[in-house]
């Protein structure tokens, strides 16, 4: 028998036995196709012939991550993935997702067009966020969606100043600020009224989240912008969560630079389903919104 000619990293949701069955249908007809097959540690129970291994280790040996949950999963999977450009296939276990655009009844012919080389691929902007403390890097981390300044105690606002390119962009008292690409544009930064950017666009956009003045309105940056956000001090405790898979405690006079990262997601995209084709689908996008029949 040949040689396997590609490395294939399988994750899938935890807790989710539907997730764990089709891992292990994915891990087996990627074999059959002569494809070597990771697994993590400790998720191998039925995952056979797949190789458990190490999470950080199976990030860095895959040619290609195939992730089988909710957008939670890829973006787990993204952030193994932090300092190479790795391609995910998403497969959504229940509705359609933003990030996870195959649906689970499609998943061998989404495997077989990612052997065969005849998905598109689309290269997603991500974040480098470090976190500097007294002048030290605290955190560092990469982020697909966005990286969210919040406070963290209760009916208090957050005082926080932002520079773009080490100029001063404005002050805010809010409840916190939200550093968006344009794949997390349609995340949280939509939740708290920002706008929807087209996935491909080279731009990062800023939130505030509840801000005390109504004249602060989100932005639209270019993507060669390089911004920091310093915690006020006078500010109340406050956390730097990214793509809500890591965070840290902030402090009065914490720093949290974001970046354009050098290491762009690929994300295998549907040939038939568009970016609104998700957004009809997710937020009714465009969709007539009638109270009844007038007559």
């Amino acid at each position: 028998m040949d040689e396997p000619m590609l490395t294939a990293g399988v994750l899938f949701k935890h807790n989710s036995r539907s997730a764990a069955r089709q891992a292990a249908r994915a891990a087996r007809w990627l074999v059959e196709r002569n494809v070597t097959v990771l697994c993590e540690v400790g998720k191998e129970v039925d995952m056979a012939p797949a190789l458990p291994t190490e999470a950080a280790e199976l990030a860095m040996r895959a040619d290609f991550l195939v992730s089988l949950g909710g957008d939670g999963t890829l973006l787990y999977a993204a952030g193994l993935a932090s300092d190479r450009e790795v391609s995910i296939l998403g497969i959504h276990m229940g509705s359609l997702g933003f990030l996870t655009q195959f649906a689970e009844k499609e998943l061998t012919d989404a495997l077989a067009g990612v052997l065969d080389e005849d998905l598109p691929v689309e290269r997603r902007m991500r974040l480098d966020v470090t976190l500097r403390r007294d002048g030290e890097v605290v955190m560092h981390a990469t982020a697909l969606n966005d990286a969210v300044v919040s406070q963290s105690s209760l009916a208090r606002l957050t005082e926080l100043t932002l520079e773009a390119d080490g100029r001063a962009v404005g002050s805010y008292k809010v409840d916190g600020l939200i550093v968006s690409t344009p794949t997390g544009s349609t995340a949280y930064s939509l939740a708290a009224g920002g706008p929807i950017l087209m996935p491909r666009l080279d731009a990062f956009c800023v939130t505030p989240i509840c801000p005390h003045a109504l004249t602060q309105r989100p932005l639209v940056l270019p993507d060669s912008s390089r911004l920091q956000v310093t915690i006020g001090r006078e500010a109340g405790a406050s956390y730097l969560t990214v793509d809500g898979q890591r965070g840290h405690p902030l402090e009065p006079g914490d720093r949290v630079e974001v970046a354009r990262s050098g290491f762009p997601l690929l994300l295998y995209r549907s040939r038939t389903r568009t970016f609104f084709d998700v957004l009809r689908s997710k937020l009714m996008w465009g969709e007539r919104l009638g109270m009844g029949d007038a007559s």
